[in-house]
C-alpha cells in the first residue's frame, strides 16, 4: 500500500516548468551529493549561473528545512518517476505560490508539511527559489506514450 504522501496525484510533463524543476530538485537533494551537484550543472544550462545559484541555494534550504523536520515523513518518488505525489506536489506548490508573491498560501501549505514556526523561514527561502526555478528555457518533455493519463 501506498504511504498517503507517495499517492501519484499528477504527471512531471503536466506541471509548469518551475514546479517540475522544484519536484526534481526535491527528488535530487535527497538522493545525495552527486544527484545533488548533477542537478545544480543542468539547472545551470537551463536558466543560466546566477539563476540556478540562487535557486539551488534557496531549494537546499527548503529541503533541509522540510526533510529535516517534518511533521511526518516526506514521500518522495524515485529520480526518473514521472509521478508526481502528494508530497511532491505540495512542495512544488509551495515553490510556486512562494514565488509568485502568494505568501500566505504557501505559509499554509509549508504548514501541511513542515511544524508552524518553520513555515515563515520555508517560504523565504521557497520565494527565492520559485522566482529561480520559474525563469529559463521550457523543460524537455518526457517521452510518453500518447493517450496515458493518470487522472
Amino acid at each position: 500500500m501506498t504511504a498517503a504522501g507517495g499517492v501519484p496525484v499528477g504527471r512531471l510533463d503536466g506541471l509548469p516548468q518551475g514546479e517540475a524543476r522544484a519536484v526534481r530538485g526535491l527528488r535530487r537533494w535527497c538522493d545525495g551529493t552527486r544527484s545533488w551537484t548533477a542537478y545544480a550543472a543542468e539547472l545551470e544550462r537551463e536558466i543560466g549561473r546566477r539563476r540556478a545559484t540562487d535557486g539551488t541555494r534557496a531549494l537546499d534550504t527548503c529541503c533541509r528545512l522540510l526533510l529535516t523536520q517534518p511533521r511526518r515523513p516526506l514521500v518522495r518518488h524515485s529520480a526518473g518517476c514521472i509521478c508526481v505525489g502528494a508530497d511532491e506536489a505540495v512542495f512544488a506548490r509551495i515553490i510556486a505560490c512562494a514565488g509568485a508573491g502568494e505568501r500566505e498560501d504557501a505559509m499554509l501549505m509549508a504548514c501541511l508539511l513542515a511544524r508552524a514556526d518553520l513555515a515563515a523561514p520555508i517560504c523565504a527561502a521557497a520565494e527565492v527559489a520559485g522566482m529561480a526555478l520559474s525563469h529559463g528555457a521550457p523543460l524537455p518533455q518526457e517521452a510518453a506514450p500518447r493517450g496515458l493519463r493518470l487522472n
